[in-house]
Formats: C-alpha cells, structure tokens, sequence
C-alpha cells in the first residue's frame, strides 16, 4: 500500500519533504544525484543480466545444450540475483552431462559457465557498467558490490549498492556546493559597488 501512494504521489511528497527541511537546495541537489545514481545502478543490473542471458543462450547453443534460448532467458532472470546466479542453471546442467558420461560437454559447460557467464560479468562487466554510468573507477564499484556481501552475507547484495549510491550522492553534492560556493564569492566581489 505504502508502495502504491508512493509511486502515485511521489513527487509531492518528496516536495513537501525537502520544503521542510533547512538547507532545501542542498536536499533538492542530493535527492536529485541520489535519484540519478540509482537509476543508473538498476539500469545496469538489468543491462548486465540482459548481457548474460544472451551469452548463456549463445554458448548454449554452440555446445548443443536443447532448449539454448529458454535456458538464456532463465539465466537473464536468475542473473538478477547474484548469489543464485547462473550457477543454478549451468552447474546442475554440468553435472547431468557428467554423471552421463559426457565428459566433454559436461567440462565445457562447467568452464563456459564459470568464465563466461560468472566471472566476467560479475567482476568486469558489471563494475565497468556502473563505473561508466557514475562515473567513478571501476575498483571502487566493485568494492562497492562485492564487499558488503563478503561482511553480511546475502543482504549485502542489496546494501551494498544502496550505501554505495548514497554516498556518492553526498559526494557529488559536497563538490558541486564547493565548485558553487567560490564561483558565487568570486561573482560577487567582482560587481561593483553601488553607492
């Protein structure tokens, strides 16, 4: 319910909310950098599980799995969750070609799916895409994603890129009123005074 008033009146609220506060242009620039780097931040998500999905579909294909683009379309959706991930949909497929005796294709699926479809985008894909979009280095994003799930645990998926949004937003705001601030004394003391 609270989901549902929020998305219909949102914006007046969030109005009438910085209206209360003291320093109005400082919230007014915060929310709006907030709201920019989190869309950035789901955008991302969704391009990079989009990404993997296709390459899922691909490989799959290749390697002559049945059924390559519906098991492309499952990682895309699973890829959404990073601690279920591909692995739940390579790893049992693996593990089936193994147990029948097809050792290669179980192999190739195994190391497909690990490089192709794990490591790549989870540590080079995704802090690239982010970095790109918020415009910060790529080590730090993917600090901002991975370690909080190494501190705590399965939630860390999602604090993490919160606190990570947050902060940056703080930041650029921080820079844009100190780039402000010396512009606007600078303006002022050059106009003459009237007398």
């Amino acid at each position: 319910i609270f989901t549902y008033y929020f998305l219909v009146d949102g914006k007046q609220i969030i109005a009438e909310f910085v209206g209360l506060l003291p320093e109005k242009e400082v919230t007014t620039r915060f929310l709006l950098e907030l709201d920019l780097i989190y869309k950035s931040l789901f955008r991302v998500f969704f391009l990079n599980s989009l990404l993997t999905g296709i390459t899922g579909a691909i490989g799959f294909l290749v390697l002559g799995i049945p059924y390559p683009i519906l098991c492309g379309m499952i990682i895309a959706v699973v890829a959404l969750v990073p601690m279920v991930g591909p692995e739940m949909i390579f790893g049992p497929l693996a593990l089936y070609y193994l147990l029948t005796q097809d050792y290669t294709t179980g192999l190739a699926l195994l190391a497909f799916g690990i490089i192709f479809l794990t490591v790549i985008p989870n540590n080079f894909v995704l802090p690239r895409l982010a970095s790109a979009s918020a415009s910060i280095h790529t080590l730090i994003t993917l600090m901002a994603f991975t370690a909080p799930v190494f501190v705590i645990g399965l939630m860390g998926v999602i604090v993490g890129p919160a606190i990570y949004g947050f902060l940056l937003a703080a930041y650029r705001t921080m820079v844009y009123f100190r780039k402000v601030t010396p512009e606007a004394e600078s303006a002022a003391s050059s106009m003459p005074m009237s007398k």
